[in-house]
């Protein structure tokens, strides 16, 4: 049970209403309706498809209370395509309305990072995935397990958590 449910998460993509709009134009859309409205833009991708793998196809969306859609891909391979920034770019220019795609986060204990580390810091993010040649933006949220303020003086390392859209060895 267990295992299927992985299966089926990673063939998902969720797709929120911007937060800066009040109107949703997706909401009046049935299930049905917004499965043929992701796979039209699909198809209106043409040749900005940027290297569509064969028999991409939406094959299911749930709307969830929040008012986002949590769609679902005939397979993993089509929902990770799915989430490079360009290929994003272009389906949601081909979507439209004021919706943007989330991408799945994965959270990941970090563990014996020097307490220099500024955890939280956009610039500190960008600096770790450029080092590191992770996709720019993939780092979403970092911050120490344990608050800074509790830390002994001496102390030299702690732990973080953090929230990444990619998992990779990552190096501080």
């Amino acid at each position: 049970m267990i295992i299927t449910k992985g299966h089926t998460a990673a063939k998902q993509i969720l797709i929120q209403k911007d937060h800066n709009t009040t109107d949703n134009a997706l909401k009046s859309l049935t299930e049905k309706d917004l499965v043929t409205k992701a796979n039209t833009a699909l198809d209106l991708m043409g040749w900005e498809e940027l290297d569509k793998l064969q028999h991409t196809t939406f094959i299911g969306a749930k709307k969830l209370r929040s008012g986002s859609i949590l769609y679902q891909l005939n397979s993993k391979d089509a929902a990770t395509w799915l989430q490079v920034p360009n290929v994003q770019k272009s389906f949601m220019a081909k979507f439209g309305g004021t919706s943007n795609i989330r991408n799945k986060l994965h959270y990941v204990i970090v563990k014996f990072v020097p307490t220099t580390f500024n955890a939280g810091s956009s610039f500190t993010h960008t600096k770790l995935e450029d080092t590191n040649h992770i996709t720019k933006g993939s780092i979403a949220f970092s911050k120490y397990i344990k608050p800074p303020h509790l830390c002994l003086n001496r102390q030299k390392v702690a732990h973080i958590t953090s929230d990444s859209t990619t998992v990779k060895q990552q190096t501080i």
